[in-house]
């Protein structure tokens, strides 16, 4: 009689804990912010060891950029944003572009990266809590904020079109 019993309430309750799991990580999940939100503060160190902050390009458009030297799409969308900042940069866009690499080489990694890329934008080296803050799941993923600090467009990955469309973008904010 105990093992009938424990069958038929077992089912039910491997189907509560398995929803119940779902429902805790779905509610963890951050997509990052808002089309239409604040985007979120953070204050990282470049390459060199120097601080930047987003809020300090506070009255300017910014394209916050997260890559990867081993990201494959990273490699393809990176000469197109360094075309976009060179293209821009003189009506005040500024291109934040965010490591995600990790290691104990990363500083130096990163650097060769930059250099053999020839990339003229600055490159910050990502913290978890900024990952986190922006829902970092892949790479490349951006965001494109306005002089207000508010979210315009988000892109993942790299499209059929990725680089007209931002320019796009960026021409109406500047």
């Amino acid at each position: 009689m105990w093992n009938h019993d424990a069958k038929s309430c077992c089912g039910p309750l491997i189907i509560l804990f398995v929803l119940s799991a779902c429902l805790l990580f779905s509610c963890n999940r951050n997509e990052g912010p808002a089309i239409g939100g604040t985007a979120p503060d953070f204050t990282l160190s470049d390459i060199r060891g120097n601080t930047v902050s987003l809020s300090e390009h506070r009255g300017k458009v910014v394209l916050v950029e997260f890559w990867a030297t081993w990201c494959a799409p990273c490699r393809e969308s990176i000469p197109l944003v360094n075309n976009i900042f060179e293209r821009y940069r003189d009506r005040g866009l500024v291109v934040l572009g965010i490591s995600i690499d990790k290691g104990a080489n990363t500083r130096s990694e990163v650097d060769a990266f930059i250099k053999a890329r020839h990339i003229t934008y600055p490159v910050l080296l990502a913290e978890h809590s900024v990952e986190q803050a922006y829902g970092v799941r892949g790479v490349p993923m951006g965001y494109l904020i306005n002089k207000d600090g508010v979210v315009v467009t988000k892109h993942v990955g790299v499209m059929p079109g990725f680089a007209g469309n931002l320019s796009a973008e960026i021409g109406k904010l500047l």
